[in-house]
């Protein structure tokens, strides 16, 4: 407890003032602690998070460069056409939109560019 004291500039009395008991003042020093490490693992959490979205970004960067004519068919397709997409298929109702898809119900599929 002196030590606990020392650190905040009192004395050890005076932590007794703020806290019922010796049980207390550890469960509060246990509490801060529990906080710190939370706060640094979700540092280190988004420190990851942001490292993998920049990898991503550069392997896609350079997959670009290296093949520039796939790069653009890839980025051409509609993402009603896409395997992983998660947009509705082609032509059909969105939950977004009152009516058939704008363009799917109309139009044939035709290459932008």
């Amino acid at each position: 407890m002196r030590r606990i004291a020392q650190a905040l500039g009192v004395r050890a009395s005076a932590l007794y003032r703020h806290f019922e008991s010796k049980a207390a003042i550890v469960e509060a020093v246990a509490a801060e602690a529990d906080a710190r490490l939370a706060r640094s693992l979700q540092s280190n959490q988004k420190k990851r998070e942001a490292q993998a979205a920049a990898g991503l970004a550069d392997r896609a960067f350079k997959f670009a460069v290296q093949d520039p004519h796939l790069f653009r068919l890839a980025s051409r397709r509609d993402s009603c056409e896409h395997p992983l997409s998660r947009s509705p298929p082609c032509g059909t109702r969105s939950p977004r939109s009152s009516g058939p898809d704008r363009w799917g119900a109309r139009l044939p599929s035709f290459p932008r560019g």
